[in-house]
């Protein structure tokens, strides 16, 4: 019986392919689960999935779905001619597309009969880093998701990060995780630049924070200086003039000159 987890799903649904490897080595790993080589085609098969091999004229692999009486079977069939750690990636890509590709349809019951075929080796597609016209190839960004799915299944990683840094050879980790040497420096080289951007952006971000911050601070400066500078509003009971002083009153100057005449006049 297929087995599918709302975890798994959810990984898949968020795009956390990382956090879905980890979680599927713990469910279906065993007690290999936490060590470098783990056993692909056990696990795929405690998935509920069936592992096949034989010749294959046109592809060196393919995933069949059926649909059985209300009852899905999942197979996936391997071309004889992969080496082991070809077999151990292919299967990893194949359960890639199997949880990105096909467990969600299983899970809602929109999925009768379906089959997908591989015409070129993905371990070899991985190593050469081969994908073109990824931005607006849907099929390309599928193979090229469920690959980096299987880099992430077969070398977990913190396991993978920290073998590396200590081993300081490709072969030897290589060797410890049983994958070819070029696999090996393609997710380390994809690590780091995933590493890289997640910096990147971070610095931009808040280097953007700090923008904003600091425009709102020059803003605050700014109206509090202009209320500063405001001149104060005039009350509504002071007074439009001032009165005149007593000196400026109109005809005080002519009646003062009249007094003058009047004491001259005047004799004792």
């Amino acid at each position: 019986m297929l087995a599918i987890f709302p975890q798994l799903k959810s990984c898949v649904e968020k795009g956390q392919r990382e956090h879905l490897a980890v979680l599927v080595r713990q469910y279906f790993g065993g007690d290999l689960a936490k060590k470098p080589q783990i056993d692909m085609e056990g696990l795929v098969e405690d998935f509920g999935i069936a592992v096949c091999r034989g010749p294959l004229s046109q592809y060196v692999g393919a995933t069949l779905v059926e649909d059985q009486n209300g009852k899905f079977k999942v197979s996936l069939i391997l071309s004889d001619g992969f080496n082991k750690s070809e077999r151990q990636f292919m299967l990893a890509h194949m359960l890639g597309h199997f949880l990105f590709d096909i467990q969600s349809q299983l899970a809602m019951g929109d999925l009768s009969t379906r089959g997908l075929s591989e015409s070129i080796s993905p371990l070899v597609r991985y190593e050469q880093a081969y994908y073109p016209d990824i931005k607006k190839n849907r099929d390309i960004q599928r193979e090229e998701r469920a690959d980096d799915f299987a880099a992430c299944l077969l070398m977990p990683k913190g396991m993978f990060l920290k073998a590396y840094e200590t081993l300081k050879d490709e072969a030897l980790v290589a060797n410890m995780f049983g994958v070819s040497e070029e696999c090996v420096k393609q997710r380390y080289l994809r690590l780091v630049a995933e590493q890289d951007k997640r910096q990147t952006e971070e610095g931009f971000r808040s280097y953007a924070e700090n923008s904003k911050k600091i425009e709102k601070t020059k803003l605050k400066e700014k109206i509090e200086v202009g209320q500063s500078l405001k001149p104060a509003k005039k009350t509504t009971n002071q007074a439009i003039s001032a009165e005149p002083k007593q000196e400026d009153r109109p005809g005080l100057k002519k009646l003062r000159k009249l007094a003058k005449k009047l004491d001259s006049s005047v004799k004792i």
